[in-house]
């Protein structure tokens, strides 16, 4: 197993036999075959990193500002 917590659940028909063993992802309870990856952590940190370079909020009012410019000024647009 790749992840450190992962739980193997093996399933038995009802005469017993294994009929097919998986894990579960121990962050977001996926199932997954043997031997592949979940890819969730990695997807929560490129949607955090997306949404801290595309959205900040004004001290003042509390309200989110949408940055839709790459360029360092960034053009900033809070009428939504």
């Amino acid at each position: 197993m790749d992840m450190p917590g992962c739980q193997l659940r093996i399933t038995l028909n009802q005469g017993g036999f294994i009929m097919a063993y998986y894990t579960v992802c121990p962050a977001c309870g996926a199932n997954l075959d043997p031997g592949e990856k979940c890819n969730c952590i990695d997807a929560r940190v490129k949607r955090d990193e997306f949404f801290s370079k595309h959205i900040e909020t004004e001290k003042a009012s509390g309200q989110l500002n949408f940055i839709f410019s790459n360029d360092s000024g960034g053009n900033k647009y809070s009428k939504c």
